[in-house]
């Protein structure tokens, strides 16, 4: 928090000239994401989507156990 604190009282000290100077988001140039970063997150959607289907099943087996503990009471 100090750091920003500090930073927003350098950015309102600073004169018109050097505001401008500031690169705005829209020309700043894309980042680049190396290759093992692109494979590791692909990897983890992959797990991703591994984890939301067992969560599924394992969802539907207890709502089915769930029913069946329901009628063995009747």
């Amino acid at each position: 928090m100090p750091i920003l604190i500090q930073g927003l009282q350098q950015f309102r000290a600073m004169d018109t000239s050097s505001v401008e100077k500031i690169p705005s988001l829209n020309k700043l140039p894309p980042t680049i994401v190396p290759d093992e970063a692109k494979s590791e997150i692909d990897q983890l959607k992959a797990e991703l989507t591994q984890l939301k289907l067992a969560y599924q099943n394992l969802n539907s087996r207890l709502e089915q156990l769930e029913k069946h503990k329901i009628k063995a009471k009747k």
